[in-house]
């Protein structure tokens, strides 16, 4: 249960380029919304994030405030979507 709490921590905390509203700005019920409505899914999101982790903390400004990141996090995303609709 703790991988699904840091999925989400990174879910909220992330940016996606085609959502319609910022990730770093959305509520957790504007991204539930998003996901209810098909506007987005757990991988896209996920996927969001790690492009926004790679474009600000490896390339770009290069903060390098991420240490790692879960080789896996799509899969679990994945994984969440069974998750909640079985």
């Amino acid at each position: 249960m703790g991988g699904v709490k840091l999925l989400l921590s990174l879910l909220v905390a992330a940016s996606t380029a085609h959502a319609a509203t910022s990730i770093t700005e959305a509520s957790v019920e504007q991204l539930q919304s998003a996901m209810a409505s098909g506007r987005a899914t757990s991988q896209s999101i996920t996927q969001s994030s790690l492009d926004r982790i790679r474009r600000l903390d490896r390339a770009g400004p290069s903060i390098r405030s991420v240490l790692e990141t879960n080789p896996d996090a799509l899969k679990a995303a994945g994984s969440l979507v069974l998750a909640v609709f079985d």
